[in-house]
């Protein structure tokens, strides 16, 4: 019981210790692209395991497992919300330029099969441009690919 009281302790204040990190993230994956997202992330989630990890080893095994696995979760969740709004950015980005293709297909090609042919290409090189920026910003053993 009391290794429970302790690690949950340990695994608030490691959440506490990337707080103003996870915040400042959201607000910047909000605003913009975020390059080098997955890294922030990763730097995230790390400083807190490692936090909880070497403040909470000498508990019994059990419990220390279990609370790391919440301390992940909650992570996750909070990460979450930055990772949604970048998807949100890319959504937008990929819809512009699709957009912006359509726009320039030749006017007489718009009243044949080319223009099908031609949105049909330019709709599939969207959605695998999204589907592989996207990739990029899976956080490892998180939820999000799903």
């Amino acid at each position: 019981m009391v290794a429970n009281f302790r690690c949950t302790e340990i695994k608030n204040e490691a959440i506490e210790s990337v707080n103003s990190l996870i915040n400042e993230l959201k607000v910047n994956a909000e605003k913009a692209i975020i390059v080098n997202f997955l890294e922030k992330c990763t730097t995230i989630v790390k400083t807190a395991q490692e936090y909880f990890d070497s403040n909470a080893n000498q508990y019994q095994g059990a419990v220390f497992m279990k609370v790391h696995d919440e301390l992940q979760e909650q992570l996750y969740q909070s990460l979450y919300l930055s990772f949604s709004a970048q998807l949100k950015i890319i959504k937008q980005q990929v819809f512009d330029k699709f957009d912006i293709s359509i726009r320039n297909i030749n006017k007489k090609d718009s009243v044949n099969d080319i223009f099908i042919t031609q949105t049909n290409q330019m709709l599939k090189a969207m959605l695998h441009e999204f589907e592989e920026t996207s990739k990029k910003l899976i956080l490892e053993g998180s939820a999000w690919a799903n």
